[in-house]
């Protein structure tokens, strides 16, 4: 792959706020700041993992202490975060037997188009529906169904531009469904489906290379060389040439029940691996010519599904399994040694470059400082009444968030 063409994929992946800049001529002092100000807040989060495919938010300048919500909507029944690209929130839910994507718009909530097909709820010990976030890209978004529907929609007016199933290349789904969102790289839409992904044309819908088996995990594919993705399986975690799909290495990474849920986390030439239950652990791991070497291994972090963040050499976290008592961490990434910890209900993070932003099971979002120094709260409001497993999505200035029965509100971190 030519290095223009590299380079194109990442800026894919980043986003649009690198495009974006001003032209300024004869403005005042203040002008000028403010120009600037609204620059670095206006992101779109068109990734289940944002535009940097590590659950942080680019924008600055954030409020938080006495959060407001903007507006509350309801998007049915399931765990799918929230996409937001050119005004428009895209999400999807479940009614009972049929999958349903949303397009809302993201200054009051209000329907644009919507789209269903049939899809069972599937509630295999919680409420079911579907588990992927939307991808936006270029206009067009991107879904897959936890029963392996793809669909390609344009973003403006929900027609639908191309549509595959995952079992008619074999790939099997997993005891709890589908559940890692597309990745856009090049013109190819990677998914973590059979035993070592898929790769779909983005315009055509053609499948370019695929696997089979039932061994998918459910976290995203995870950009990490040049032509090359990491793709957490079930029992392991497999470094996949992007041009061809062949399988470069494969390292064991064994999880209960094949529950390989968080996101792998890239830090530089090194990963980071979590998961849950009681033989739970994580592994940083670099990659040393065609193998990754551990770098420590560490059982003082168990993320059952719970995405850690990494900042400024410190990965904050949370331990612990769905309905337990948990923890909220920080760890060194260099060591794996605990720098705090304190004592939680499971939840979800997100980060900006200061803040953490908590949401925890039961609704509460608590604001938190990003420091290795000392478990600091900001503040702490209830936002959702249901359980509230999903991810939020910071985007223009504002907080997204769901819960399993589809309540969606839009919580203004503006000033």
């Amino acid at each position: 792959m030519a290095q223009a063409s590299f380079e194109d994929n990442v800026r894919s992946l980043v986003g649009p706020i690198f495009a974006r800049g001003f032209v300024l001529k004869t403005f005042s002092l203040n002008a000028m700041v403010f120009l600037l100000w609204i620059g670095a807040v206006a992101a779109d989060w068109e990734h289940f993992q944002g535009p940097n495919a590590d659950g942080i938010s680019n924008e600055k300048g954030l409020k938080s202490k006495a959060l407001k919500k903007l507006w509350q909507s309801n998007i049915k029944t399931g765990f799918s975060s929230m996409s937001v690209s050119n005004g428009v929130v895209y999400s999807m839910g479940n009614d009972g037997t049929r999958d349903i994507v949303y397009a809302l718009n993201a200054k009051n909530g209000e329907i644009i188009w919507e789209y269903s097909y049939k899809c069972e709820l599937d509630p295999n010990l919680y409420e079911g529906g579907p588990n992927a976030t939307p991808t936006v890209h270029e206009g067009k978004v991107y879904t897959l169904s936890k029963e392996g529907h793809v669909f390609c929609f344009d973003g403006k007016s929900g027609k639908v531009l191309w549509q595959l199933h995952c079992g008619d290349f074999g790939a099997i789904k997993p005891k709890w469904g589908f559940a890692g969102s597309p990745t856009i790289l090049g013109q190819k839409v990677l998914l973590n489906v059979g035993d070592s992904g898929a790769a779909i044309d983005k315009n055509s819908g053609k499948v370019l290379w695929s696997s089979k088996g039932d061994n998918a995990g459910y976290a995203s594919v995870v950009p990490f060389k040049k032509d090359e993705v990491i793709v957490l399986c079930g029992d392991a975690f497999k470094s996949v040439e992007v041009s061809t799909g062949k399988v470069l290495w494969s390292e064991p990474f064994p999880a209960a029940y094949k529950v390989n849920a968080a996101a792998p986390i890239i830090v530089e030439d090194k990963i980071l691996l979590s998961t849950g239950y009681g033989e739970g652990r994580s592994g940083f791991y670099q990659i040393e010519g065609s193998k990754p070497k551990q770098i420590w291994e560490s059982t003082e972090l168990k993320a059952h599904f719970s995405n850690p963040i990494y900042l400024k050499g410190y990965f904050y976290a949370i331990t612990g399994n769905t309905g337990k008592s948990c923890k909220i961490k920080c760890m060194a990434a260099k060591t794996g040694a605990v720098m705090w910890e304190e004592r939680c209900k499971f939840g979800s993070l997100r980060a900006t470059e200061d803040k953490l932003y908590f949401l925890n099971e039961k609704g509460l979002l608590t604001v938190l400082e990003a420091t290795p120094k000392a478990y600091q709260e900001v503040s702490s409001s209830e936002i959702l009444a249901n359980k509230s497993w999903t991810p939020p999505t910071i985007s223009h200035g504002v907080l997204y968030a769901r819960d399993a029965k589809g309540d969606l509100v839009a919580i203004d971190l503006t000033f």
